[in-house]
């Protein structure tokens, strides 16, 4: 029940947090459908529940000027213990070791075609 409750209070903050910056614009819940092609139905509904859907919310984000808010959503990894961090660690390192090597590598194979070059 404390999962439900705590998704219901997330809903109902976004709902909240959206109303204030549409207001903050003096956009009224008209104007933000129209410019949305969101229904003026659900756009109340929202507000008042913070039932709405994803490509709903998206739009009105666009609308507001908050489209970079969803960038960052599920980006963070959920670690279940330190191995796991270590892990990813380790796989960033190696990656950009093989990186380095392989721009080095590049270097060095243009350097010498253009040492050829020039004296052929």
């Amino acid at each position: 029940m404390a999962v439900l409750a705590n998704i219901l209070d997330r809903k109902l903050q976004i709902a909240q947090r959206v109303r204030n910056r549409r207001r903050e614009g003096k956009i009224s819940q008209m104007e933000l459908a129209n410019r949305s092609s969101v229904s003026l139905g659900s756009i109340k509904r929202f507000e008042s529940s913070g039932e709405i859907s994803l490509a709903s919310l998206m739009r009105i984000a666009v609308v507001l000027g908050y489209e970079n808010d969803f960038d960052m959503l599920f980006e963070r990894r959920n670690y279940q213990s330190i191995n796991d961090v270590l892990r990813e660690n380790a796989a960033i390192k190696k990656y950009k070791y093989n990186e380095s090597i392989s721009s080095e590598r590049q270097y060095a194979q243009d350097t010498i075609i253009r040492l050829v070059t020039r004296y052929l």
